[in-house]
């Protein structure tokens, strides 16, 4: 069988900033592929909408998504982060994934600030996050973790 996306040429970096136009033309796409192998056993009614709670979660069954937002300074040497879920997975084998927006004015040089999950467990992740510049920055940095 042969896919033919609605945005075929789409490439995904991690940590890139993204526009709504980029985030919806990545949902017809991923509507487009659920509509071509719809999934029969999640008991989950597609057809109707998924309204989040207010701790930022989404349950699908026995699976969830969450997200959130932490806004800091972030230094060249780096810091830890623990962030805690607004609900606990059943186990520590969940994915997350970051994106970030700078909050300050960028400076000459700069390109990426830099995450790495140091450990995770059902309830929490720690991450390190430093920048590459040799000053503190103001960022927002965004996380979505699904299992």
């Amino acid at each position: 069988m042969s896919l033919n996306l609605p945005y075929p040429s789409i490439v995904f970096v991690p940590l890139d900033v993204l526009t709504a136009e980029e985030l919806n033309e990545m949902a017809q796409n991923a509507n487009y592929i659920a509509d071509q192998f719809p999934l029969k056993s999640t008991n989950i009614d597609w057809s109707s909408s998924i309204t989040p709670t207010e701790k930022n979660v989404i349950n699908l069954g026995s699976r969830k998504i969450m997200w959130g937002e932490i806004n800091d300074s972030w230094t060249p040497e780096g810091h830890t982060k623990t962030i805690n879920l607004p609900e606990n997975f059943s186990d520590a084998s969940y994915t997350v994934t970051f994106g970030k927006r700078q909050t300050g004015s960028k400076p000459a040089g700069f390109d990426q600030l830099n995450v790495v999950i140091t450990s995770q467990t059902a309830s929490n992740f720690n991450v390190q996050v430093w920048n590459n510049v040799d000053y503190a920055l103001q960022f927002a940095l965004t996380w979505l973790a699904i299992g």
